[in-house]
């Protein structure tokens, strides 16, 4: 009896020690003042993981301007990014919010209910930041935030 509960034991602790990985968050914030443009923006991108695998990412991208026609733009440009995303791969999740010369998009994307396979079909440049399983990287995902100008820690 004593054999078997020392088995059952030993067992449980290797396969809770092998079969958990930390689960972490990556913020990477990024502010750009387009002075030609007329706008400023200011963006915070949190990423979920396990491991080196995204989970979801969590983003906040705010743009001021005392232009309506980039706001316009802009509230178009996010409706139509993140609706055909959605319809293509699911996954988002996303809130467009208009105010005082300032738009500002809150978008969940949970890759857990994405088709990463049909993703990376369409798109091959997104292979760069995937493994060889079609799971977006966190590294990828942060050297991608990176070359836009963010800052990740």
């Amino acid at each position: 009896m004593k054999k078997g509960f020392m088995f059952l034991a030993v067992c449980m602790v290797l396969f809770l020690a092998s079969g958990c990985e930390d689960s972490k968050e990556v913020s990477c914030t990024l502010s750009r003042n387009d002075k030609v443009n007329g706008y400023s923006l200011d963006a915070t991108y949190k990423i979920n993981a396990t491991g080196e695998v995204v989970n979801s990412v969590n983003s906040t991208e705010e743009v001021t301007t005392d232009k309506a026609s980039l706001i316009t733009a802009f509230e178009e440009q996010y409706n139509s990014t993140y609706g055909t995303m959605n319809e293509e791969y699911g996954g988002y999740d996303y809130k467009i919010t208009k105010g005082d010369n300032k738009i500002t998009a809150d978008v969940t994307i949970d890759y857990s209910k994405l088709d990463l396979d049909a993703l990376a079909k369409d798109e091959p440049t997104m292979k760069n930041i995937m493994n060889d399983n079609n799971e977006i990287t966190v590294t990828g995902l942060q050297a991608q935030y990176e070359a836009m100008g963010a800052t990740c820690k």
